[in-house]
């Protein structure tokens, strides 16, 4: 399951979330409409490329508005399946926990280190580039802080001096990688032991402007 992550509902998350300050929203907001300007198509065109490519192609899938709605939870209740991969959606609601099926989140990030949102993109941020990657996990009631089912790595060197779309869709290709190998009973599944950094104990959200400034100066560097 994915969302579409339509433009009025991400306005909508930014301007609910408490915790942000006004500033803060409007660089969101700010990085928001550069990202639909500049990078959403670019990102697109290379995601058609290698989409084909993948045994996800053939999987069954569905994209809905809100992962959290009523209409969502009903219809998985309704559905006929061994388990459900949802992938590039928003931090799951409690209501998931009562569906009596194994749910594994596909996590742009190396959980329980990075949790929430764009959690590829805050490593090179704290320039912990060696902790970019993708966790596959069982849901829990804790954001992204469910048992481990697969986790792998980017190579930093990918990483340094590369640009946003570069990160992004190498990581949108490590997932579809991680998602094969779930598929694939026949491979093991190796997991990375977590390694110590300090980091303070939060979720993670959307960057805003000053945010993607500071991650272009860090790649750079």
């Amino acid at each position: 399951i994915t969302e579409r992550h339509r433009a009025d509902l991400v306005i909508k998350r930014v301007l609910k979330r408490k915790h942000d300050s006004i500033s803060g929203k409007l660089y969101k907001l700010l990085f928001f409409v550069y990202y639909i300007i500049f990078l959403k198509k670019k990102i697109y065109i290379r995601l058609d490329e290698i989409y084909e490519k993948k045994i996800i192609n053939n999987m069954p899938k569905v994209k809905v508005d809100d992962i959290n709605s009523e209409s969502c939870i009903d219809m998985i209740r309704k559905m006929d399946f061994d388990a459900v991969l949802v992938f590039g959606v928003s931090i799951l609601g409690k209501e998931w926990l009562d569906i009596d099926k194994p749910i594994i989140n596909v996590h742009l990030g190396i959980a329980p280190k990075y949790r929430g949102r764009f959690c590829w993109f805050w490593p090179i941020i704290y320039k912990d580039y060696g902790s970019i990657g993708v966790t596959c996990h069982f849901i829990t009631d804790k954001v992204d802080e469910g048992e481990i089912v697969l986790q792998r790595y980017l190579d930093e060197r990918v990483a340094i001096g590369s640009n946003f779309i570069d990160i992004f869709v190498n990581i949108i290709e490590l997932s579809y990688g991680a998602i094969s190998e779930l598929l694939n009973l026949n491979k093991p599944v190796s997991t990375k032991k977590q390694e110590t950094f300090e980091l303070p104990n939060k979720v993670f959200y959307e960057p805003g402007i000053d945010d993607y400034i500071r991650f272009v100066k860090n790649l750079d560097n």
